[in-house]
Formats: structure tokens, sequence, C-alpha cells
């Protein structure tokens, strides 16, 4: 029988360590959703990967240059599966917005949101992120 495929993979996070410090409620806790990268969400944080400079020396060795930081790669990450999250401003708005699962924002309308987040915030999403997506993760 031939393969069937189905949608990516959702798994729910709850954002424990942020809640503990920015006062979340048990009854109300953070949560955010991510979907298991598909090929077309790998080929499109891949194309950071196009930027980078291979350079040889006079000697051979080889080095390699690039203006995209470990930062620019994590958000990518974010952008493309990050499916909920619950994260209010305080008028009570939501600091992103979604469509089906995805963001609904333009890129850089989600990275002037992003970049209003404590960083604490920002990088449990990431390693929420990289748990879902593990070929994903930098340090791990």
């Amino acid at each position: 029988m031939p393969i069937k495929l189905s949608p990516a993979e959702i798994k729910e996070f709850h954002l424990s360590r942020s809640d503990d410090k920015y006062g979340g409620s048990d009854k109300f806790p953070t949560m955010i959703q991510v979907r298991k990268a598909m090929q077309g969400e790998e080929e499109t944080r891949g194309h950071l990967f196009a930027m980078v400079k291979q350079m040889v020396d006079e000697y051979g060795g080889v080095s390699y240059m690039s203006d995209i930081s470990t930062d620019d790669i994590r958000r990518k990450g974010v952008f493309l599966t990050l499916a909920s999250c619950n994260i209010n401003w305080e008028n009570d708005k939501p600091l992103f917005k979604f469509l089906n699962n995805r963001i609904d924002m333009t890129e850089q309308e989600f990275d002037d949101a992003w970049y209003k987040l404590p960083y604490d915030i920002a990088f449990e999403i990431i390693e929420c992120i990289e748990t879902q997506n593990p070929q994903w993760a930098i340090y791990r």
C-alpha cells in the first residue's frame, strides 16, 4: 500500500518557566502549539544557509562567512512552525495572529512582535520549537 500523507503533527507546550517568572496562572497557563516541520519549511529555513560564503586561503585553509546569526535562524524556525500562542499585549490583543495553524502575519510583522518579547520567553519558545523539530537544535 502506498504512503498516505497526513497533516503535520502539532504538539502543545506549556511555557512553565515564563509563567513562573512573569505570573502566569495554573488556571490560564501560557501555551504554544508547534507544528512538525515539513519539506517546505525545511527548504525555506535552508535558504538562510545559501547566504554563507566559503573562503579558501592561500594555504588551503577553509573558513566560512555569513551575515546570518543563530538568532536569525531560530526566529525563522519559530515563524515557520509556531501554530498557536496565547501571549497577549497589555490590551489583551494577541501578540501573534494565526490562521489554520500558521502565522497570519508578514514576516516583518512577526519580527516586530518577536523583538518585543523578553529574551527568556523567546528562548523558551525556541526550546519548544527545537523539541518538536530536533533537526533544528543548534546547541544540543
